[in-house]
């Protein structure tokens, strides 16, 4: 009787969790689509992905590998179906309803966070702004529920071909996994993760001009414009995940890689925040494992992020994110 009741409950958590996240997808998808910065260059691609792939054809399959042909692929498919916008609304849609779904389905105990977790600026915005960031991460979000270790693998290579940050992740998995069989404990796990990221945040940006990557010509110049509130907050939450002890840290060892990862390439690589957003849901599930006095630690520091980062962004026409905060 217990166990029935149990699965009534669980049933019902899920039917309810399904209709928030539909509400929180319906909310996403509705707002006009003109509202928000660099949706011209996504319904380009709605309209003109077989000429852009021809393009990144032309300088070899190389280029194409490195350019999100999958991406491309998505876009010729419903830009022959729909009208651009509602290509644009179809993947907004489908993104937001799977992340949230995910997301909110996890642990029934921790609704509320998770669903903060949702409305983090860095979280909501890759599915109003960065919406091809936003479909790996649904894609990729399938894959690491998937019970199925071929699907699994499946929906990461899929992500990597949606959104180029997913070979980071996918590479960092990779080592996590090669790392976890040699037997390394965390702290050498950390020091070579860490190695790895100074790499990248030093040559990155040239392996990215080399095989034509579309990053090269949209970072290679920039300077990397941080304010440190993302650095410290990440230390602390770092130092954190130490305290909690090894066993915590074998169990979550690819969460503690990406968050050194990104530590490392922070103030070197202007697109490491990218990479580190397509696995930021990836570390807050493992923060909810989290116990006693580092529980609350992390709660009190996340709850104090969370309205930073919405206290600069509440009175800004769009929350920041429309064209007229760009003219």
């Amino acid at each position: 009787m217990v166990r029935r009741n149990y699965i009534i409950d669980s049933l019902s958590y899920k039917f309810a969790i399904f209709f928030i996240a539909l509400s929180y997808a319906c909310l996403l998808t509705t707002q006009p689509i003109d509202l928000f910065v660099d949706r011209n260059n996504y319904l380009t691609y709605a309209i003109n992905s077989r000429e852009i792939y021809d393009r990144y054809l032309a300088q070899g399959w190389l280029s194409v590998f490195f350019n999100e042909p999958l991406w491309l692929g998505v876009n010729v498919l419903i830009g022959s179906a729909l009208s651009p916008e509602n290509a644009l609304r179809l993947i907004i849609f489908f993104s937001s309803f799977v992340t949230a779904y995910l997301v909110l389905i996890y642990q029934a105990r921790w609704f509320i966070l998770l669903l903060m977790f949702l409305f983090l600026p860095q979280v909501i915005k890759n599915n109003i702004i960065h919406l091809r960031q936003g479909l790996a991460i649904a894609v990729f979000l399938c894959g690491w529920f998937s019970h199925n270790r071929i699907f699994r693998y499946l929906f990461y290579g899929a992500a990597c071909f949606i959104h180029s940050s997913f070979l980071i992740i996918v590479f960092l998995i990779m080592l996590d996994d090669i790392s976890i069989k040699c037997r390394m404990s965390s702290e050498i796990r950390a020091i070579l993760v860490l190695a790895v990221g100074l790499l990248v945040g030093v040559g990155g940006l040239w392996i990215a001009d080399l095989v034509n990557a579309r990053q090269a010509d949209q970072y290679i110049s920039g300077a990397v414009a941080v304010s440190g509130l993302g650095f410290v907050f990440w230390m602390a939450v770092a130092t954190i995940f130490m305290l909690q002890g090894r066993s915590f840290l074998r169990d979550n060892s690819l969460q503690f890689s990406i968050i050194i990862f990104y530590l490392s390439t922070y103030f070197f690589l202007a697109v490491a925040a990218r990479v580190f957003e397509s696995a930021l849901l990836l570390v807050f599930f493992s923060a909810l494992q989290l116990t006693n006095y580092r529980k609350y630690a992390f709660i009190f520091l996340f709850v104090c992020y969370f309205f930073i980062q919405w206290s600069a962004r509440i009175m800004l026409p769009s929350f920041g994110w429309g064209v007229q905060n760009y003219l």
